[in-house]
């Protein structure tokens, strides 16, 4: 992490994204549009990830794609293979064979970086099966990744090969092609445009913009307070307003999205800004990563062991042990191999090893959907209770989009 490019702002929005999504998912604080934290994420992603690339073609004239993909699976494998390795276990421990199936072969799809294509052809996310898959968040992962093999080769030739002032006109171009795509998607596949790429593409280029956008800062002293104070409204009242009845992405995503934007321009304002730098939201910020892994999984491992809704006080304690397993795996398994050290493997060792780790998973895993679930693994009075289970029949409240 360079210090000079550190921004605790952008940790403190962090922890205001994964928390929105927490409550929301746990069906806290009447939170019922939490899920926009996932497109704040989004937001955040296209900024840091341009503002990287961008800063390396302007020092160096060139771009080392190489190592950005190390820094991306050294930021992102470690902990996801950790955490998708317990899920299969308890997965294993816990669920009926058909559960079984279908956690082993989300699994596969989410190394693959694609679970949002599984989730996007098996239903609606808003389904009811939605509590019996414990790795349907995922899916923004998985968007995530296509956007890292996307971005970085289409911005380094619109930079290097296009004309200084047509960078602008492309980016907005683009922008609108991606907005318009969610708005047709969500008339004829509301599922494809909630899950798939091109939908999606406009709120990663709205962060992006505040790459260039913040070169030119306020002259007018308490305009960044204010500019701050309009981004976070922005993003807080559709988190309560909003709804899994909003069609959505589109042109709702956009409010919190620009909100989202305003509030990475403005972040280090003098006065609001301690709203976002204080050491409470930027740790959680920090953990954010890894309390977005281990939230979902948790819930819906909790509902497989017990046989019932999920009280008040559970969803707390839920909540309590989210924060607390995402500081762990941050300390015990993210600090370990995100950055660089004198005893870090080489990048060509790490990213082998990476690899090897994923298909020592996705082999098992596969093997076990294709096995239809290992039934032999079922005690006869589980059986029973998995006989009982009513999780999958309408009308059970399912609490998910993300």
């Amino acid at each position: 992490m360079n210090p000079d490019r550190y921004r605790p702002d952008i940790d403190g929005l962090r922890s205001i994204a994964v928390l929105s999504v927490l409550f929301f998912h746990f069906d806290l604080a009447a939170m019922t549009g939490g899920f926009i934290g996932v497109d704040v994420f989004f937001v955040i992603s296209g900024f840091l990830i341009t503002r990287l690339i961008v800063d390396e073609l302007e020092r160096d004239g060139s771009f080392r794609f190489g190592r950005f993909y190390t820094r991306r699976i050294r930021r992102l494998f470690p902990a996801m293979l950790t955490t998708y390795t317990l899920s299969l276990v308890a997965a294993f421990l816990l669920f009926s064979p058909e559960e079984m199936q279908r956690a082993s072969s989300s699994i596969v799809y989410a190394l693959a970086s694609i679970s949002n294509i599984l989730f996007w052809q098996e239903a609606d996310y808003f389904d009811v099966a939605a509590s019996v898959k414990p790795l349907l968040h995922t899916w923004s992962l998985s968007v995530e990744e296509q956007f890292y093999l996307f971005w970085p080769a289409t911005l380094f030739l619109i930079v290097t090969k296009a004309p200084r002032r047509l960078l602008a006109p492309l980016l907005g171009l683009l922008a609108v092609a991606s907005l318009a795509a969610a708005e047709v998607m969500l008339r004829h596949d509301p599922a494809g445009a909630f899950y798939l790429l091109p939908s999606r593409i406009f709120e990663f280029l709205m962060g992006a913009a505040v790459v260039w956008l913040g070169r030119h800062r306020p002259a007018r002293d308490g305009v960044e307070d204010v500019l701050l104070a309009l981004g976070l409204v922005l993003i807080v009242v559709p988190a309560f307003l909003y709804s899994k009845a909003t069609n959505f992405p589109g042109l709702a995503a956009a409010l919190p999205c620009a909100g989202a934007a305003l509030t990475i321009y403005a972040g280090r304002a003098p006065r609001l800004g301690l709203i976002l730098s204080n050491p409470v939201t930027v740790a959680i910020g920090r953990w954010s990563y890894s309390i977005y892994l281990v939230h979902w999984p948790l819930f819906v491992f909790w509902s497989a062991y017990t046989f019932a809704d999920v009280s008040l006080a559970e969803k707390l304690a839920l909540t309590a042990l989210s924060i607390l397993l995402g500081w762990l795996q941050y300390r015990l398994v993210e600090e370990r191999h995100r950055h660089v050290r004198k005893d870090s493997w080489s990048a060509p060792w790490f990213v082998t090893a990476a690899v090897a780790l994923a298909v020592l998973l996705a082999v098992p895993a596969w093997k076990i959907k294709a096995a239809h679930g290992l039934a032999w693994r079922i005690p006869e009075e589980r059986r029973k209770l998995l006989q009982a289970d009513r999780r999958h029949e309408a009308g059970r409240p399912v609490h998910l989009p993300e």
